[in-house]
This record gives C-alpha cells, sequence and structure tokens, in this order.
C-alpha cells in the first residue's frame, strides 16, 4: 500500500463504510480533494451563526444531498465533536474529510471551512473603524437570518428525535490504516515546520490561539472570557481594544459568514502583525483540533468494549438532542426575545414568525436550510418599514 493510501484511506475498504442500518453502506472513495473543498468553503461563505449553524447545513449538504454520510450521521456525532478541543464547525469539517479522503481529506475539509472567514474578516479588519453598525435595513436582514437558524434548529431536533436510532454496532469511529513510522515521521516534521514558521513570522498571534486551540471544548463562546483578557482593555497584554469596541467585534462576528471565534482569531491576528498574523492566528487556532479529533476518531473503536465507550454510543442520541437545544435557547435569545440596553424585555413577533415558517419548511416541504436562510433573510428586510425600532 502506498504512502498516499495510507493518508487517504484510498485502500481496498471504502473510507468510512459503515453498517448503519440493516443494509451496508459505503462511501465512495472517489471524492476528490476539489469538490471536497468547494462544498466546506460554500457552507462557510454563506451560513451565518456560527459552529452550530454550520453543523446542520453540512449535516444536510453531505447526508441528504451528497450522501457522503447517512442523514444525520454528523448530527449524532455531535457530543464528540464538541466534546474534543476546537471549534464545532472545524471539527465537523475534520470528521468529513477523514470519512471521504483520509487525513488529507480532513486538512483538506478544514482549510475549505476556514478560508472564507479569513477572507472575509480580513476585509472588516481592514475596514473595523468605518462599518455601520446601526443601519436599520442590515439589523432586519440578519434578524431574519438568525430567525431562520432558529427554526432551522428547531426542525432539527424534531427530525433527530423522530428518526430511528442508529445502529452503531460496526463502530463509530473511521477505520484508516495506520501509519509507518516513516510517514510518522514525515508527519512530525512537518508539523514542526509549521511550528518554526508560525514562530518566526508571527509569534504572538502563534503562542496565543495555538494555546487557545486547546481551551476551544464545546465551540468558540468559551474563548471569549479569555479574548477579553488578552485583548481588551488598557493592561491586556497583547492589544487594548476597548470595552465598546470587542462588544461591536463580538457583534460581527456573529454577523458576518463562519466559525464565530475564527473571524475573532482573524481579527485579532491581524491587529498583531498584519494579513501574516491574521493567516497564523487561524492556523494555530485550528490545529490542535486536527491532531486531537484524528486521534480520537481513529482509534476510536479499538476501545469498543470498555464501558465508557459504550455509554457514549448509547447517549450519542439524547447528548445531541441536549446540546442542540442549547444551541436552540441561544438563537432565540438572539430573534425571537432579547433585552435592550436598559434592561427591558423585548420580544419580537416577526422573528417568531420566521422561525415557525423555517421549521414547518424544514420539517414538513424539507426546503433547503440556504434557500430558507436567504428567504428569511429576504423578509426581513422587506418587514423593516413596518417594524418599529
Amino acid at each position: 500500500m502506498s504512502i498516499a493510501q495510507k493518508f487517504t484511506g484510498s485502500a481496498k475498504r471504502p473510507v468510512g463504510s459503515v453498517n448503519l442500518s440493516s443494509t451496508s453502506y459505503h462511501l465512495s472513495s472517489d471524492v476528490g480533494f476539489g469538490r471536497l473543498f468547494w462544498e466546506w468553503f460554500k457552507i462557510a461563505l454563506f451560513v451565518v451563526g456560527g459552529g452550530y449553524a454550520i453543523i446542520m447545513v453540512a449535516d444536510e449538504v453531505f447526508g441528504r444531498k451528497r450522501k457522503w454520510l447517512q442523514e444525520g450521521e454528523l448530527l449524532e456525532h455531535l457530543p464528540i465533536i464538541s466534546s474534543i478541543p476546537g471549534l464545532i464547525a472545524g471539527n465537523s469539517a475534520i470528521y468529513v474529510g477523514l470519512k471521504t479522503r483520509g487525513r488529507i481529506g480532513a486538512l483538506v475539509a478544514l482549510c475549505g471551512v476556514a478560508l472564507p472567514s479569513l477572507i472575509i474578516f480580513l476585509a472588516v479588519s481592514y475596514g473595523f473603524d468605518f462599518i455601520p453598525r446601526d443601519n436599520r435595513w442590515i439589523e432586519g436582514a440578519f434578524l431574519g437570518l438568525r430567525s431562520a437558524l432558529t427554526g432551522v434548529i428547531a426542525g432539527t431536533i424534531w427530525r433527530t428525535l423522530m428518526k430511528p436510532r442508529a445502529d452503531w454496532s460496526q463502530g463509530v469511529g473511521v477505520s484508516l490504516p495506520p501509519l509507518s513510522g516513516r510517514e510518522r515521521a514525515m508527519g512530525l516534521s512537518l508539523f514542526v515546520l509549521w511550528i518554526g514558521v508560525a514562530l518566526l513570522l508571527a509569534w504572538d498571534s502563534f503562542g496565543s490561539f495555538f494555546k487557545f486551540g486547546f481551551l476551544a471544548i464545546g465551540g468558540g463562546y468559551p474563548l471569549v472570557p479569555f479574548y477579553f483578557h488578552t485583548f481588551v482593555g488598557p493592561s491586556a497584554p497583547l492589544i487594548n481594544l476597548s470595552p465598546e469596541e470587542f462588544s461591536d467585534l463580538m457583534a460581527l462576528t456573529q454577523m458576518t459568514p463562519g466559525p464565530i471565534s475564527l473571524n475573532a482569531a482573524t481579527f485579532f491576528g491581524f491587529r498583531m502583525n498584519g494579513v501574516i498574523g491574521s493567516v497564523v492566528a487561524s492556523a494555530a487556532l485550528l490545529t490542535p483540533s486536527y491532531f486531537l479529533l484524528t486521534a480520537v476518531l481513529t482509534g476510536l473503536d479499538r476501545w469498543r468494549r470498555n464501558r465508557a465507550v459504550q455509554l457514549l454510543v448509547t447517549l450519542l442520541k439524547p447528548i445531541a438532542v441536549t446540546l442542540m437545544s442549547v444551541a436552540l435557547y441561544r438563537f432565540c435569545a438572539l430573534s425571537v426575545w432579547g433585552f435592550a440596553a436598559d434592561g427591558t424585555f423585548i420580544f419580537r413577533p416577526l422573528a417568531l414568525v420566521l422561525a415557525l415558517f423555517a421549521m414547518v419548511m424544514l420539517v414538513k416541504r424539507k426546503m433547503s436550510i440556504m434557500a430558507l436562510i436567504f428567504l428569511c433573510a429576504l423578509f426581513g428586510t422587506a418587514a423593516v418599514p413596518f417594524c418599529s425600532r
């Protein structure tokens, strides 16, 4: 077997072959690297709302449309994906990449999900001081977006509850040929080279975000306090943003496509070391998850008889529903209700209507999630003249 076959998993047994039902389901090992990259690039380019929104769109794209995974497979792996340090979107890309094209595929998918954030937020970083942040039309569009995602999450929870439990008797991990000593040495050499180049070009960006990559357990939200401590205030060690600037930045990370913490990493890296700093910070944030999740997924089935692993497999579905329910609450707080600056409770009927519309169209009509997002954004913009501030 060649080195390329071991890294990509294109051996006799198709990568990711797993029995999820009464019949065997085999993924094609002919999925091209370019196509894998492009599918993730499109998802990250158009989906607003962070990792939970991205994983739900990805489950539809790679499960229901492309048939590279079983429908719902990615969501049922959410407990594993969210328990390993890293961003939800990045870990999802690693999983799909491993299942389709092995270790190199995971790296290609990770680049695909990261590149839109890097491009878009570099532009935001250049014009941060000139971005209009109080435009009613923009607010209406993003209210529609967040409302659509609220309905999509609710609909996805309903579909997950109604779907029969998957048969994980053949394993929940990813079967790949083990690496030889030569291949491990090659991988280690490339990793050391990457660290050396990153430290040489932007040591502070790399050091900060490589560390943050180990702290992002359950997604990027836990990193917000660390960002505040490191980059906000006159005593911050690296950047001295004002609390108001930081608040505006966090709002922009949620209003632009891509993983929220990756958007922030691009901005902070740019402030520290320019464009090179953005690239280094973004890559450093994703580096730990690539190695950790790859190790877990390729080794999990070896521990299939372990009671803790068996318990995890049994609880995959209820834990996934619980995590999605937490995400649903967060998105409801960003769309259907909220609080004004003076603490007054705000209820938005339009957002509730759009969320219910998105949920019904997803569950009953099986409408594309991407189409729902754009349609609700259009409705939110069109409703601005009829809504009070």
